[in-house]
């Protein structure tokens, strides 16, 4: 993901740009876990994304390779970006 060539838009069914899931706890601030970017499949998916996130949460082994469904497969924002989400102020969760 190029980051200085980034285009926003919005859609009425929110995915990740790989259309795979984000499950699993950030890279960037610990105990903090997604699980979104399901698009169309939410219904779908819900059972199994909360099980897996679940068995995330409670450092249990899970019954799947999370790795395919990991936030940290997509790289931060650059730190000039972080004044965007100010109104969010991560540092205090």
């Amino acid at each position: 993901m190029d980051w200085n060539n980034a285009s926003y838009y919005t859609c009425h069914r929110p995915v990740s740009p790989d259309d795979l899931p984000m499950i699993g706890e950030t890279p960037s601030h610990s105990n903090l876990f997604l699980n979104l970017g399901h698009g169309s499949k939410g219904w779908t998916l819900a059972a199994g994304s909360g099980y897996l996130l679940s068995q995330l949460i409670m450092k249990e082994k899970p019954d799947i390779d999370a790795a395919p469904f990991a936030p940290s497969r997509f790289p931060a924002p650059p730190k000039e970006m972080h004044a965007l989400f100010s109104e969010f102020p991560l540092d205090e969760i």
